[in-house]
């Protein structure tokens, strides 16, 4: 690798069209966070970059530049993960709060490292365990970026009740009989022992998680079927 380059693991987040034969990349990689690279010529039939249409695959990539927007020099599979079915959604969705909530070149290797093990885990998973490790990667990811709230208080610094009612606010967290949606302490409990498997449970956390990233995200979501 040339001293200029700079290379690390990575999975494909985006990529749009760029001029006549190439592909403009954005990429979450571990060394460096995300990152907006030029494939140039990755279109055409030669290319050494169609290893990029590999849906699932985790790279070794090599850049280079100075400027914001590098140039993609090498991309090799390391890994193709099977992720079919209604996982897929979740994998393009987990990919677009990736692109939309991450700030370019801030390197977040423990939000990477989660990722891939998610992505492992929807490769031949099928159950509700699923729902489970997605709201808790969210939850990390929330508080990872600094919005984090806690979940077994309330705002006051209190525990929270099996039998009480709390609205949330995302930017403070639990409040006990306030005016707003109503989530049981029972449910809150449930997800911070890990016990996921009621549906009344599952619907608030999942609420709870929506709110939180819809007030910290500049744009919309497009991959809303994961929360239908």
């Amino acid at each position: 690798m040339k001293s200029n380059q700079k290379e690390s693991d990575a999975f494909l987040l985006h990529a749009t069209k760029f001029k006549e034969t190439s592909l403009l990349c954005s990429f979450f990689s571990k060394e460096f966070g995300k990152v907006s690279a030029v494939a140039k010529g990755a279109r055409s039939k030669k290319s050494k970059f169609q290893v990029l249409t590999v849906p699932g695959a985790i790279f070794k990539i090599a850049f280079s530049g100075r400027k914001d927007l590098k140039t993609l020099t090498s991309c090799e599979s390391l890994e193709t993960l099977d992720i079919k079915g209604p996982n897929f959604k979740i994998y393009l969705y987990l990919n677009e709060i990736i692109l939309k909530l991450l700030e370019s070149y801030e390197p977040m290797p423990e939000v990477y490292e989660s990722l891939i093990k998610i992505f492992k885990f929807l490769d031949g998973n099928k159950n509700e365990s699923i729902e489970f490790e997605l709201r808790r990667f969210e939850y990390s990811l929330i508080s990872e970026l600094g919005y984090g709230f806690n979940m077994d208080r309330d705002v006051e610094g209190n525990e929270i009740e099996v039998d009480s009612r709390y609205s949330f606010n995302p930017q403070l967290g639990f409040s006990k009989g306030d005016r707003g949606q109503k989530i049981l302490g029972q449910h809150l409990i449930n997800f911070v022992q890990n016990n996921f498997n009621g549906p009344e449970t599952r619907f608030s956390i999942k609420m709870i998680m929506r709110s939180a990233i819809e007030n910290i995200i500049e744009k919309p979501l497009s991959s809303r079927e994961v929360f239908k």
